[in-house]
């Protein structure tokens, strides 16, 4: 035990080069825990939420580039989240039946 010791979290340091991966498997897990616990009508709901969630947030880095069209970063997060617009859009696969294996995706 040390009193003085002051420790400096850096958030994301870890996952900074896998930032893209990182924030579509969070959506992805939303819409995974929402089907679990809450059903189709819950996971519907959710799915809709999110998916109004990401078109604003589209909406306000599109104008934001408007004013930086060479910044890279917000490019970047532009296409990140395009990207989890287009996987709430197909939502998730059907879940296997119990005691069937999923077919393998290609």
């Amino acid at each position: 035990y040390c009193p003085v010791a002051v420790v400096f979290h850096h958030e994301g340091g870890s996952s900074q080069h896998i930032r893209d991966r990182v924030v579509l498997e969070g959506y992805r897990g939303s819409l995974l825990l929402a089907r679990k616990h809450h059903g189709r009508l819950g996971y519907a709901l959710t799915r809709a939420a999110l998916r109004l969630a990401v078109k604003a947030k589209l909406a306000g880095l599109r104008l934001r580039q408007r004013s930086r069209p060479d910044d890279g970063a917000l490019a970047g997060r532009i296409l990140c989240l395009e990207a989890v617009r287009e996987v709430l859009r197909a939502g998730l696969p059907d879940p296997a039946p119990v005691g069937v294996a999923a077919a393998p995706e290609s």
